[in-house]
Order: C-alpha cells, then sequence, then structure tokens
C-alpha cells in the first residue's frame, strides 16, 4: 500500500473523498430503447455494504469488499443463483485483505482483483487473481508500466484483457511530510488515464490516449 499513515487517519471520515469530481453537464434525462424491470429474485439474507465490487460468472455471483455497518470490511463472498445459498470464502494463507471501491473482474476461470483503499495500508495498486475452482488467491506479479494507487475506478473487460480507467488516489511525487492535511488538493488527485492488463503475459500497457475531448478526471462512475 501507500500513504499508509494517511489511509489509517483519513480512512473513516473519507471514504468517500474521491466521489465529488466534476461537474453535471447534462440534467435532462437520456432517452433510451431499453426498458428494465427491477424484481426480487433471491431470498438471499446478506449484510449491508457499500463500496463491493461483484461479478457473475455462469450461475454464481462473486462480491468482495465493501464497507458494512460498525466500519467493518468485507473479504470474499459467493451467491449461487440455482440453490439460493450465500456462502464467504474463507482463504488461509497469501489473500488482498479487506478492501472497498477495488475493482472486480473476471477471465476464465480466475477473478482479478485491481486496487482499492484499506484502513490500515491505504491505498494500493496491487493485481491478485482468485481461481474459482481451487478457491486460492495469488498475487500477480505484474510487468510494465502500472496504475498508480488508487480506489473507485472502472474497469472493464475487452477480450481476453482488463482495462482500467480513472479513480482516485494519492498525488504522484508529493512527499507525505510536505503534505497539509487540510489541503486534500495537495496530497490526492482524481485519475483520467487508461491501462490495460493483460492476464495471459501478466503485463500492464499504459496506452497514449490523447485527453483532447476526451473525459476529465473522475471517481466513482
Amino acid at each position: 500500500g501507500i500513504n499508509a499513515e494517511y489511509g489509517k487517519q483519513w480512512y473513516q471520515r473519507r471514504v468517500r473523498v474521491g466521489n465529488e469530481q466534476g461537474s453535471i453537464l447534462n440534467r435532462e434525462p437520456l432517452e433510451s430503447p431499453c426498458e428494465v424491470k427491477w424484481s426480487k429474485g433471491l431470498n438471499v439474507q446478506i449484510q449491508g455494504r457499500e463500496g463491493h465490487s461483484s461479478i457473475a460468472i455462469e450461475n454464481k455471483i462473486y462480491s468482495y469488499g465493501g464497507l458494512g455497518p460498525e466500519e467493518r470490511l468485507f473479504e470474499l463472498a459467493v451467491i449461487d443463483t440455482e440453490d439460493n445459498t450465500l456462502r464467504d470464502i474463507q482463504v488461509l494463507g497469501d489473500k488482498p485483505g479487506p478492501l472497498c471501491n477495488a475493482s472486480l473482474n473476471g477471465v476464465g476461470t480466475k477473478l482479478y482483483l485491481f486496487g482499492g483503499l484499506n484502513r490500515e495500508t491505504g491505498w494500493n495498486n496491487d493485481m491478485w487473481s482468485f481461481d474459482i475452482q481451487t478457491e486460492k488467491w495469488e498475487k500477480v506479479m505484474t510487468t510494465g508500466i502500472k496504475p498508480a494507487p488508487r480506489d473507485k475506478h472502472t474497469s472493464v473487460i475487452w477480450g481476453k484483457k482488463i482495462v482500467i480507467f480513472g479513480g482516485f488516489g494519492p498525488a504522484t511525487g508529493v512527499e507525505e511530510d510536505s503534505a497539509d492535511e487540510d489541503d486534500q488538493s495537495i496530497n490526492f488527485t482524481w485519475f483520467n488515464d487508461v491501462f490495460i492488463f493483460d492476464p495471459e503475459s501478466d503485463s500492464w500497457d499504459a496506452p497514449n490516449v490523447s485527453l483532447i475531448g476526451g473525459p476529465v478526471p473522475r471517481a466513482a462512475h
């Protein structure tokens, strides 16, 4: 992790910092040809939380992290939509630990967890993989130019690769000792950079993307 002391000191009162960047350019609702209806399908009791990451693989929904009542941080759980059950996956040995506002993606039989915020270690830019067959975590030793530590970023699968965009985290090139705790802009920043992770080679790529006319830095989008 990075800025561990700030992660500890600011966690409870600033875990939501980063949500407020940007301005609303269009307040009018956008028309859509899609019709969406919500219905309560599963009778699974799960403790309330926010800042978690979820992904569906076949008949299962995997959920990692999130902040719950009494500042509790969660780890990995799985909902089976066929037998209507919820199970916390208990893993011994090396694992990411509790996080909020990380990203979770699935490629093949593996889940990939990136970034996030932990109250003890602060922000990180670690990549972890979880094998859904063996139920074991592995910290991925990556190569290439990887993203700065962050949370509240967006990720999406593109082919067999993972694309990361935006987020919020410590500004690079700033010493903690020179930080003014009351001035967030000195220490923290919103991102609008793009990174691509290839699970086959465990490598990061930072494409040269033109930001002219592109999205402004943002988080929690």
